[in-house]
């Protein structure tokens, strides 16, 4: 089974699920409310093509947003949503070293494999990606995912010096030795996440001054995937989400399709992901909620 895979009983992953559609549902008014695009991504797609839901082993929601768009939504938010959400990123919360934007509920706690160590406070959350430019030739392409991807994890290594490895025996001992040694090294030279992040976002951003065939998320480690043709997104379609509705690219299955290929077939067990979380607290009023 995958090391980022926890198998949730049906009553606990439910209530998480149904704080995530609550979160995505207040987001979804917000942006309607002030013409933000807003549309499904990654898994979140699968889950409405396949299941017209969450997928059923799945623990979060990933929603995208042109840039213009996540920068509006990113200075209207505390007015519209501070009373119960926050928004998390590194320029935020210097103690959140992780690349995509969180908007998480307050009062819970969601800790994910990855964040155990990350010294901020992480809620049950939904994802927020924005989208930029990518430009058309083919080594200009190289080279900023090259370096974003690079930043990227460069980003998560400020926040701890025991990230997980995908490797084994002397090759992940020698990768874990690097890794320490570059987390102190950022350290003793006051390289923060904060300064990483944002020379990140501002690299992201490079094209956005011209028409490109593609946009694409640059703070995902998978950015090349992500890949989107703008006339392949918009307009946006509605499709059903559990127990509402939710928007999607005009050309959803060709980005699904190139994204994961044949996304309608179900994994094998073995190669399910979710989040794996270390902690998971939904909180007093969430608490007494389910409690009636």
């Amino acid at each position: 089974m995958s090391v980022t895979y926890k198998q949730y009983d049906e009553v606990t992953l439910h209530k998480v699920h149904q704080v995530q559609l609550q979160i995505l549902k207040d987001f979804m008014e917000v942006c309607r409310r002030h013409d933000l695009s807003c549309f499904v991504s990654w898994g979140t797609g699968i889950g409405v093509e396949r299941h017209k839901g969450f997928i059923p082993w799945d623990d979060d929601i990933d929603m995208a947003m042109t840039r213009k768009d996540y920068e509006k939504f990113l200075q209207i938010w505390e007015q519209e949503m501070g009373g119960e959400y926050e928004v998390l990123t590194p320029l935020i919360q210097p103690g959140f070293t992780c690349s995509i934007t969180h908007l998480q509920k307050k009062g819970t706690t969601f800790v994910p494999c990855f964040g155990e160590r990350m010294k901020c406070h992480m809620g049950i959350n939904i994802d927020i990606y924005p989208f930029d430019n990518l430009p058309d030739d083919k080594k200009s392409r190289k080279k900023i995912i090259r370096k974003t991807w690079f930043l990227g994890r460069l980003l998560f290594l400020a926040g701890t010096p025991y990230p997980n490895i995908p490797m084994c025996g002397v090759k992940k001992k020698a990768a874990q030795a690097v890794c320490f040694c570059g987390h102190y090294g950022m350290k003793l030279f006051g390289l923060t996440g904060q300064k990483i992040y944002k020379r990140l976002d501002e690299l992201a951003q490079t094209y956005n001054d011209r028409e490109t065939e593609y946009m694409v998320k640059y703070v995902d480690p998978l950015a090349w995937k992500s890949r989107v043709r703008r006339q392949e997104v918009f307009p946006l379609a509605e499709k059903p989400f559990e127990d509402t509705f939710i928007s999607v690219p005009k050309q959803h299955d060709i980005i699904l399709r190139r994204q994961y290929g044949d996304y309608m077939k179900m994994p094998e067990p073995d190669k399910r992901v979710n989040h794996c979380p270390h902690v998971l607290d939904f909180g007093k009023e969430q608490e007494e909620t389910h409690d009636l």
